[in-house]
């Protein structure tokens, strides 16, 4: 009688059982707090935003004034590198300003996801004005405006984010933000896509960049909201 063949060994598995099933319950944890579950949403929002603004900011201002991309191109530089840390740093000290706590009151760490929700909201009229003004220098200016309101959102955000969580599960969180990273990317594909359709760019991000900017700070508010239940609890 013929022999059959050995079977193929099984192909190794990435994780060990037990250790896939920790990670799963790890992220199960997280998404399991309602102000974590809603600040990664906020953030996956507002970096999709961010994406869209990185990629396409640069040929918008190319397209729609011509005369000055040599300008731009310097002044845009300077933007991000300096207006963008200023407003990084300057937000991450005054979420922490807003926090602070003081004996015999309550626990405050949800006031500090007030600073993204400022910021969020400023950044609409002034990417509005940067989007639809015809004259180079408002443009521009609006759009420094916007840079030092709009990065202000990343400190508070993971205080907010470590705060709501036990330490044990802060890899996870921070893997979670990562992955996060991958839908955020879809926005400047996104937008390509639609300009070849004939969509034309001012129209795309003057919706896009405004909207995003209110749906983030919308959940912003709402984490924050929820954090505050969240202190009260543990404070019974």
């Amino acid at each position: 009688q013929p022999q059959l063949p050995p079977q193929p060994p099984s192909p190794p598995s990435l994780l060990p059982p037990a250790a896939a099933a920790g990670a799963v319950a790890s992220l199960g944890r997280v998404c399991a707090t309602r102000s974590a579950s809603l600040l990664l949403l906020a953030s996956t929002v507002r970096s999709f935003c961010g994406y869209a603004v990185g990629a396409w900011s640069v040929p918008f201002f190319r397209q729609c004034h011509p005369e000055h991309a040599s300008q731009f191109a310097l002044a845009n530089g300077a933007f991000i590198a300096i207006g963008g840390t200023v407003s990084t740093i300057a937000g991450g000290w005054l979420s922490d300003r807003l926090v602070q706590r003081r004996p015999g009151r309550q626990l405050t760490a949800h006031r500090g996801l007030l600073v993204p929700v400022a910021g969020s909201l400023l950044c609409i009229p002034l990417w509005l004005g940067a989007l639809q003004s015809r004259a180079f220098a408002p443009a521009l200016g609006c759009l420094l405006l916007a840079y030092l309101a709009g990065e202000c959102w990343f400190g508070p955000f993971t205080s907010a984010l470590q705060g709501a969580l036990p330490q044990d599960v802060w890899g996870s969180a921070q893997g979670l933000v990562n992955a996060l990273q991958i839908v955020s990317n879809g926005s400047p594909l996104l937008i390509g896509a639609l300009m070849r359709r004939g969509v034309p760019l001012r129209s795309m991000l003057t919706v896009l960049i405004p909207t995003s900017h209110a749906v983030s700070a919308a959940l912003f508010l709402a984490a924050s909201r929820a954090r505050r239940e969240e202190e009260r609890r543990a404070a019974r």
